[in-house]
């Protein structure tokens, strides 16, 4: 029993270490080529006991050769969360958010599509803030719409087809804008942070707030309307 209570604990007390989450620059990606749906996704590093938040970023900075673009205070809330989800990991599955977005991913496409399924065997990506995307380009390849304007697109989706709200969405935000995009695809949920953001920082970036997939389709199949003269 006491074996049991010190591996219990010993994973438990890993929650306490962790200081800051710093979060880097990862190239936009297309799921589908020509699609002009950029996936954003970001690399984020777990820094342990170390306060100094200056060299953190450029400890990271020097041996990632990545720009770290924000830094998370790790607060007693999210330690409490993680020590939650971990104690519920002992009585139940952990929910694994990659799977999730799959499932709800393949139940918003009609057809079948290879660059799709290769993309959601990938097992170097976590979390499903690439669900809107995935779908997108998915609709985009099966010919139900189309879309000439390279654009950033995050979001999470659910079994509905709603886009939810998503992290980092400033990294993912200055991602967009240092890329070149001319517009960023976002959760409803995630507008006020995107738009502070963009004041803030003083970017150029059009930011789109949608709150489902049908909302996001509108959207693209809006900006690729030609444009008409008086």
């Amino acid at each position: 029993m006491l074996a049991l209570l010190i591996v219990f604990e010993s994973r438990l007390i890993n929650y306490e270490k962790y200081t800051y989450f710093l979060i880097s620059y990862n190239e936009p990606f297309e799921i589908v080529e020509n699609s002009g749906i950029h996936v954003l996704a970001v690399e984020m590093f777990e820094a342990p006991y170390i306060t100094d938040l200056d060299y953190l970023i450029k400890t990271i900075e020097y041996s990632s050769d990545k720009e770290v673009l924000d830094a998370e205070v790790v607060t007693n809330k999210i330690r409490y969360r993680s020590k939650n989800e971990e104690l519920l990991g002992y009585i139940r599955p952990t929910v694994n958010h990659f799977e999730t977005m799959k499932e709800n991913v393949i139940a918003h496409l009609p057809e079948k599509s290879t660059a799709i399924d290769q993309f959601l065997k990938r097992d170097d990506i976590e979390g499903d803030s690439a669900g809107l995307a995935t779908v997108l380009s998915g609709l985009i390849e099966n010919g139900e719409f189309h879309n000439n304007i390279p654009m950033a697109v995050t979001g999470a989706i659910d079994s509905k087809g709603n886009v939810k709200e998503i992290g980092s969405i400033k990294a993912k935000t200055l991602i967009a804008e240092q890329s070149g995009f001319s517009h960023i695809l976002i959760p409803m949920e995630n507008e006020e942070e995107a738009k502070e953001v963009k004041i803030n920082e003083q970017l150029n970036i059009n930011i789109i707030a949608v709150t489902s997939i049908n909302d996001a389709v509108a959207y693209v199949k809006k900006l690729n309307e030609p444009v008409t003269g008086k």
